[in-house]
């Protein structure tokens, strides 16, 4: 609620995100986190407050906007992970929209939380599934801003 009070003219706001991961994970999990660390929800934009841009919007496990804003920026309800549909991003939809009409939004280090991941989210068979989403997004945001998909440099698809 400071950042809120402390920048009144902001429209949205995103903080730090810390998984809290149940027990310990795997190792084949421990060697590869730091490259996949943001599929458990971690996000870290830095120790100060700056302005949010185009490409590091919060994510849903810790963000907040301002209701009269909310009212005006719906959720894409093709979008948000429920029963029978995984395509994640409805929350980075909204930000593009937003910010494409001027609004701002502000990176609040102050506001720390911790996302919960159980065991049963330590898995491969979790992580398969959630990369195959994003690539399906990445193809369909690249599509609405008029890149030409085949024309892609495929070594971005390497890790």
């Amino acid at each position: 609620m400071d950042a809120a009070d402390r920048w009144s003219k902001v429209a949205f706001f995103g903080g730090p995100i810390t998984p809290w991961i149940e027990g310990e994970p795997p190792r084949w999990l421990q060697q590869i986190y730091p490259r996949i660390e943001t599929a458990f929800a971690a996000h870290n934009l830095g120790q100060e407050p700056h302005p949010i841009t185009q490409s590091k919007f919060p994510f849903g496990a810790h963000m907040a906007m301002r209701a009269n804003v909310q009212r005006r920026y719906l959720f894409d309800l093709k979008l948000g992970l429920r029963l029978g549909n995984r395509l994640r991003g409805e929350e980075i939809a909204v930000f593009k929209a937003m910010t494409r009409d001027g609004l701002e939004g502000r990176w609040s280090p102050g506001a720390k939380v911790q996302h919960f991941i159980p065991k049963g989210r330590q898995t491969k068979k979790y992580l398969r599934p959630y990369y195959r989403v994003l690539g399906v997004l990445d193809a369909l945001n690249m599509a609405q801003e008029g890149q030409d998909l085949l024309s892609i440099d495929s070594s971005i698809f390497s890790l």
